[in-house]
């Protein structure tokens, strides 16, 4: 069972284009670096290859090492991506999709993106919703506010 959820409230301009695709990569860049182990939960293989590609155009000294869930070696990756919700358990989760994770339990941390345009700030109600029903108190705060998971 996930011990929290922590909501990052986008600005405007992070919701533009790749804009967030590219804050996640800056997450889970963050996290990778403190050695913990996480999944990059997306909507579609596409935008799963997207956020690859964004990882692999990192300096060498920021490299994350990293994989698509189709293509990661048989005992995964640091940083894992994928548009289903991971099989094996992760520390952290890092949600892109606008449903979430379908199994909570799967994962002890889940950050998830809150865009400013209407239609997804309210899917992203609808994800608190249903992480409460997990029986999760989540939090929300800025892509500066990190939360210090273990």
């Amino acid at each position: 069972m996930p011990h929290s959820a922590h909501f990052v409230v986008m600005k405007d301009e992070q919701t533009e284009g790749t804009a967030h695709l590219v804050l996640a990569c800056s997450i889970a860049q963050h996290y990778a670096n403190k050695g913990l182990k996480l999944y990059v939960l997306t909507d579609t293989d596409e935008q799963a290859a997207a956020i690859d590609d964004l990882l692999f155009a990192l300096p060498t000294e920021q490299f994350v090492a990293h994989a698509q869930v189709q293509f990661a070696p048989r005992y995964g990756a640091p940083v894992l991506i994928g548009s289903s919700t991971p099989q094996n358990f992760v520390p952290l989760l890092i949600n892109l999709s606008a449903k979430g994770p379908m199994n909570a339990v799967k994962c002890r941390h889940i950050i998830d993106l809150v865009p400013s345009e209407p239609t997804l700030k309210q899917q992203a109600r609808d994800r608190y919703r249903s992480y409460q029903g997990f029986g999760i108190a989540p939090t929300n705060g800025s892509e500066q506010d990190f939360p210090a998971f273990n």
